[in-house]
């Protein structure tokens, strides 16, 4: 166990800690741009090097030689997101899965066939090398968005139809156009996602944070608390996550413990509680709260020890996962999940700045750590390294998969009074980083071999004097379009984060899988899931932040 008494552990710095998990943005989309090489000075604590868009370019990825027109076989550079309030995208959803992360990764589709299927058409070996290079080319990410964009255009008999007959309509719109597929290599600046720039620069940011698979959300998320995903690589069938899954999370040993610990989520149905379902199920309605009071229970100095915060995942979703075709977060008179993502990103800061109870959570106890939980298909030059497998010996899992490569960078950054302005972490880590940190912090034992291996992040705390709370940045509250509380997303479509969470309901309730066909919009779901409260773990409707 840690000793409290002992100043110099910098496990002490710490009482508290707040875990905000976004999705799918890799680390060169969000903060790729965050500093020039005239801003990395001598002063700067733990070396003087960022790895950047800013660096070591030029960054660019080969349009494929398939592709008609003028733009063929030339190599596309990173650029800025243009316009500058285009916080929607890449626009439509990158892929994802694995073998879509192993074309991005790889630059090859294995067998070509692969190129333009949809996700369930997809086919062994999953588009991975015969031989696996130790030095990824990072290549891929034009290749597989145009494929992706090619599955949207071709799906179903009746757009087949119409891309023979030379139709298009306004929902069929997608093929290999430049304007399209070039957004993969667009990655946002500093002034376009202020608060996440500001709390880097004014705090730390690791600029070799993996997640732990090279996949999707639930496989993530499932190694965040557990340092396994139970060889599942996927999110589908969301039947085996509830019912073929065991191993404890870090919340059953925190309980075993009596150290306290909730979820908060800003959603009727909660993806961690379907992830670790059978694991949490005696805590889905003692354990799982909601966003509201997460700030209910910063301001009071309520926080437990360890608190995860989930975003909001249905539209409008503030969890910057890149937008679903025809979406309504996309277009001009919308604003994007980005920005909504910024303005979370904001109310949980304020929460942890403005605590300053004596006896529970302050500003000064509290560690916040924000990340996200994979890419998401958005660019990042990074290669991903090769990963310790959880299990001895390795086990082979879904598409293949031996769990013994990490998945692509995506943003970490942390806050705390311990932690010097414009800190700098360039040491590799990933998820199960934090979950080894957190086995020692309290006292338990490891998860797997993966966690058990993981490097910790001592380095981050680079300030052993407590910085005053009066020396953290003001940040000023985004500001979302005139007009936005007016939208009407009623009939937005789901996307597929949200279909996942919804199949789980015919599981779990007296839900019928005929009657979840029939749930098309967002609307439609919350009425679903609101018919469903005390069954589903989740947060109550009436308190959820934004009701439709």
């Amino acid at each position: 166990m840690t000793n409290l008494d002992n100043p110099q552990n910098p496990l002490d710095h710490f009482k508290h800690v707040v875990v905000l998990m976004l999705e799918n943005r890799s680390f060169d989309n969000l903060l790729g741009y965050l500093y020039k090489p005239g801003d990395i000075l001598p002063s700067f604590p733990l070396g003087k090097k960022f790895s950047g868009l800013n660096f070591d370019g030029p960054h660019t990825n080969p349009v494929p030689n398939d592709v008609k027109g003028e733009h063929r076989g030339e190599n596309i550079a990173v650029r800025p997101v243009t316009p500058h309030d285009h916080y929607f995208q890449p626009y439509p959803d990158p892929g994802e899965i694995y073998p879509h992360v192993n074309t991005q990764v790889f630059g090859i589709d294995r067998p070509e066939s692969n190129n333009g299927k949809t996700d369930d058409k997809i086919v062994a070996p999953f588009n991975l090398p015969e031989v696996v290079p130790l030095n990824p080319p990072m290549n891929g990410f034009v290749k597989d968005y145009i494929s992706v964009l090619r599955s949207l255009k071709n799906q179903g008999w009746f757009g087949r139809l119409l891309n023979w007959l030379g139709c298009n309509p306004r929902w069929f719109k997608l093929n290999d156009k430049y304007d399209d597929y070039k957004s993969i290599m667009e990655c946002y600046e500093p002034t376009q996602v202020p608060v996440m720039a500001t709390l880097a620069k004014e705090f730390a940011v690791f600029d070799h944070w993996h997640c732990d698979v090279p996949s999707q959300t639930y496989t993530n998320r499932a190694f965040w608390h557990s340092a396994t995903a139970y060889n599942f690589v996927n999110n589908s069938p969301v039947k085996k996550w509830i019912f073929d899954q065991s191993g404890e999370t870090l919340f059953n040993r925190l309980q075993e413990k009596g150290i306290p610990w909730k979820i908060y989520t800003d959603n009727p149905f909660s993806l961690t509680g379907i992830i670790h379902f059978q694991q949490l199920l005696d805590y889905h309605f003692t354990h799982i709260k909601s966003f509201k009071h997460f700030l209910q229970d910063a301001a009071n100095g309520d926080l437990p020890a360890y608190s995860f915060v989930e975003p909001r995942f249905f539209t409008p979703h503030n969890d910057q996962h890149p937008s679903s075709y025809d979406s309504a977060l996309y277009g001009a008179s919308s604003t994007g999940s980005v920005l909504l993502g910024e303005k979370l990103i904001w109310q949980v800061y304020e929460a942890i700045r403005n605590s300053n109870s004596e006896t529970g959570n302050n500003w000064e106890n509290t560690l916040l750590i924000i990340t996200h939980d994979e890419h998401g298909g958005c660019y990042d030059h990074i290669p991903p390294p090769s990963a310790v497998s959880p299990n001895n010996p390795p086990i082979v899992g879904e598409d293949g998969f031996t769990f013994d490569r990490l998945g692509v960078r995506v943003p970490m950054i942390m806050v705390s009074a311990h932690i010097k302005p414009n800190t700098i972490v360039n040491n590799t880590y990933h998820h199960t980083s934090f979950l080894n940190m957190m086995c020692e912090k309290w006292g338990i034992d490891n998860f797997t071999e993966r966690d058990k291996h993981a490097p910790k992040f001592y380095k981050v705390f680079t300030s052993p004097e407590v910085r005053d709370v009066n020396t953290w940045p003001v940040i000023q509250e985004p500001k979302l379009p005139d007009g936005w509380e007016n939208i009407d997303f009623s009939d937005a479509p789901l996307n597929h984060l949200e279909k996942t969470i919804l199949s789980a309901l015919p599981h779990i309730t007296e839900m019928t899988q005929a009657e979840l066909q029939t749930v098309k919009t967002v609307k439609h779901a919350m009425n679903c899931m609101a018919r469903y409260e005390g069954k589903i773990p989740g947060a109550k409707m009436e308190d959820l932040m934004y009701k439709l």
